[in-house]
């Protein structure tokens, strides 16, 4: 396997390896070039598109009179603007920060890349991680398959009055 330049991560995929007659690979440039997009937002029982739900920030924001329906619509959407944001490992590249959202770099995974470009064309991520403080975090892992990531308002006291 080495030959063949192929990196495996623990013996237990080699030897899984051994018993495989069939490999089947995604080649939308997922894999090739390691760029994934969000494509469809489900929230609260609705689904949305980024850009129905980009559509409806912009919209819903300009409207003073904004019915109950649609405020709830705007606040879950905000809520994944945020989730988005704030946990999220990836980090745009301040020399790219000029360029349209879908051509900025962003070091960070690809799924953290995908969300974070979707939480930034929502709002701005900057905003959001000025006005939230990491108070704790376990990264994620692969054995845990999972990251937590706890945030407090930057303007709130993290300290306790214990004696």
């Amino acid at each position: 396997m080495r030959k063949n330049k192929i990196l495996c991560k623990s013996l237990k995929t080699v030897e899984t390896l051994g018993a495989v007659s069939v490999i089947c690979s995604d080649k939308t440039g997922t894999l090739t070039k390691n760029r994934m997009v969000v494509t469809d937002i489900y929230a609260a029982g609705e689904e949305y598109t980024p850009e129905a739900a980009r559509d409806m920030m912009a919209v819903l924001r300009s409207e003073n009179n904004v019915a109950t329906l649609s405020k709830k619509r705007e606040d879950i959407i905000d809520q994944v603007r945020i989730l988005g944001g704030l946990c999220n490992s990836g980090e745009f590249d301040v020399a790219t920060m000029h360029l349209p959202v879908s051509e900025r770099r962003i070091n960070g995974d690809a799924t953290d890349q995908a969300v974070l470009r979707l939480s930034e064309s929502l709002g701005s991520v900057a905003e959001l991680r000025r006005d939230y403080k990491k108070v704790f975090e376990i990264a994620f892992n692969s054995k845990n398959k999972f990251m937590i990531r706890l945030m407090s308002p930057a303007n709130q006291s993290t300290t306790s009055n214990n004696t």
